[in-house]
């Protein structure tokens, strides 16, 4: 997660009134949509306005430039006691940022829906350009930015953890599986730069490369725009042709609906990249969003997250049950948990009976449940730094209903969904040129490397992944891989990061993978196997097409590989083509 910093508007709810629609022009606030005008106090104005006539409509008409952001340390306040922005409605126009800030922060705003709007930054906040030579033994290379943007070398590139490099291909398409860091930028003569980076394997492939690109993303500005908890959340013919971070992060908001939106490069412009790290990235809500029909184009990082985060049990004492931080969870009174023993598999669910009020979703409370804590429970208090805690899950928080349909995803460095959640459909969409698998189902997740008491786990269960198009996954951006010491599939059900035996994260007993549906996807040309099924439970493959698989593959050549899982249903698959050694190959 990233700093919110930069924001520039907090839109702070308190109470609901009635609905009277009115419409407004930005005109109407004192702004003028001419590309030049900075609009940051007339959209100001128009949200104090919008506080007071509910079903307000902000027409903007124009280009809006904002270049002067409302930050944090003084988030906008309502006069008066404070009151909702219900059913507010933006629509017909363009937002431009003039800055490295972030667009909007909406709280507690219930019937929103953003219109054909247009969001893009200028000046660019991304550094792009040509990479005139590489040396692989000093792991560095030269690099010419592209006129008008940032040299890699810009102030706001400072901290190494906040931003990353890719390289690309003569044609712009990725050409490198893995994130390279800078560890060192320095000027040279003729506008050029001296960059060291971190990866002997990057060094490798750029290693003879001629007329390759690279880009620097800066990711700490914030997220683009920001939404919590605000339910009937509408995008509708929606452009982001640029984000710092996230284009949309959404927490805790139900019955969201995405529609038609894009997310990609401007067309005519010469940016490579649409993002600086995900497209619409959804924590938790009790009902799911529906995202249909939208288009995501080079992204930097994941285009749809799905996530639905479980805590490591801290203690617990009769009915009294603590949980660890670090997990983004919402809890209420009234929720359902679940709490999993790592060594026998056991589940139990639990009601919340009483909590205090929680107002970090960051640090989780102390819950009393509606009975006392059952079985062998393994607590962080006491566990050594490679045990594996005991689990709990807020299932009443796991984005159910939600509903990926008839999406185009192309041209991405990761997933085009990436989930940990439950209730979820994957159906229709066309995926194609991914470095990465195309969907992932999650179980764990080990951003920093450390022990395995520091893994993040999803839960996934009742999951359909159905009539999906997928070509060219793990096969575009080729270089780093080795797929014999880590099988993937275009469809990959697995542990999402660390070595084969982190892999396994302590909860090979206890498949938190379950009740998944694959069915009647067609799979071509990926890199590995077309499904990967990874440390999974009552998983069915019905009627999937997997055609030449294993195109970068050295090891486990087949078209369905499944390792270590339990109550595997295969019907009617069919894998055809070159590259494969076996259709299906099961490893216990």
């Amino acid at each position: 997660m990233h700093s919110l910093r930069g924001t520039i508007f907090s839109l702070f709810v308190l109470l609901a009134i009635p609905v009277f629609p009115e419409s407004k022009t930005i005109a109407d606030f004192g702004g003028k949509a001419d590309g030049a005008f900075d609009n940051g106090p007339a959209l100001m104005k128009a949200f104090s306005y919008a506080a007071v006539h509910p079903g307000t409509t902000l027409r903007l008409g124009g280009v809006c430039r904002v270049s002067t952001p409302q930050t944090n340390e003084t988030r906008f306040k309502y006069a008066a006691g404070g009151t909702y922005i219900t059913n507010l409605t933006i629509e017909n126009g363009e937002i431009v940022l003039g800055g490295a800030f972030s667009a909007f922060l909406f709280e507690r705003c219930p019937g929103l829906t953003l219109r054909n709007i247009v969001f893009d930054y200028d000046p660019p906040i991304i550094s792009q350009g040509s990479i005139i030579a590489s040396l692989a033994k000093d792991r560095t290379m030269t690099v010419v930015p592209d006129p008008g943007y940032p040299p890699p070398a810009a102030p706001y590139f400072s901290n190494r953890d906040g931003n990353w490099m890719t390289v690309h291909k003569p044609g712009g398409e990725y050409g490198f599986h893995f994130v390279g860091y800078i560890q060192q930028s320095l000027p040279l003569e003729n506008g050029q730069f001296s960059l060291t980076h971190d990866r002997g394997d990057l060094a490798r492939v750029l290693d003879g490369a001629v007329n390759w690109r690279y880009v620097r993303v800066k990711r700490s500005f914030g997220h683009l725009n920001i939404f919590k908890y605000c339910d009937g959340l509408r995008l509708e013919g929606c452009s982001i042709h640029a984000s710092s971070a996230f284009a949309s992060l959404f927490m805790f908001c139900n019955d969201v609906v995405l529609l038609n939106n894009r997310i990609c490069p401007r067309e005519g412009s010469s940016n490579m990249v649409a993002t600086c790290a995900d497209g619409f990235h959804f924590i938790a809500a009790r009902r799911g969003p529906r995202i249909e029909g939208n288009y995501f184009d080079r992204l930097q990082d994941d285009n749809i997250v799905i996530s639905l985060r479980g805590s490591r049990v801290k203690s617990y004492k009769g009915d009294t049950l603590t949980l660890m931080p670090m997990s983004v969870t919402w809890y209420e009174t009234g929720d359902t948990i679940e709490i999993i023993e790592i060594g026998t598999g056991e589940r139990r669910e639990y009601t919340i009976k009483s909590m205090p009020k929680m107002d970090n979703i960051w640090n989780p409370p102390s819950l009393t449940l509606d009975r006392p804590i059952e079985g062998t429970i393994v607590c962080a208090e006491t566990c050594g730094s490679d045990d594996v805690p005991s689990l709990a899950f807020n299932k009443s928080w796991r984005l159910d209903g939600t509903v990926i349909r008839s999406n185009r995803f192309q041209n991405t460095r990761r997933y085009s969904v990436f989930m940990g959640a439950g209730g979820v459909r994957i159906e229709n969409n066309t995926m194609s040129n991914h470095t990465s698998a195309a969907i992932l189902i999650s179980h764990t997740q080990n951003f920093f490397k450390k022990a395995k008491s520091d893994l993040i786990y999803y839960l996934s269960e009742n999951v359909v992944i159905a009539g999906n198009s997928i070509n060219n996954a793990l096969n575009y951006g080729e270089g780093g891989r080795d797929f014999s010491m880590h099988p993937y599939g275009a469809i990959d059900l697995y542990n999402h990061e660390g070595s084969s035996s982190l892999r396994t994260g302590g909860v090979t007993d206890a498949p938190l993978a379950r009740n998944i549906e694959i069915r009647s996807n067609i799979i071509i040309n990926s890199g590995a196997a077309g499904i990967y099924i990874q440390n999974a439970k009552n998983v069915r493959l019905i009627g999937n097409s997997i055609v030449d698989p294993n195109r970068q593959n050295t090891t486990n050549k087949s078209g369905i590989l499944i390792e270590r899982a339990g109550d595997v249903t295969l019907k009617d698959n069919s894998v055809s083509g070159t590259g494969f050694d076996e259709p299906v190959r099961e490893v216990r």
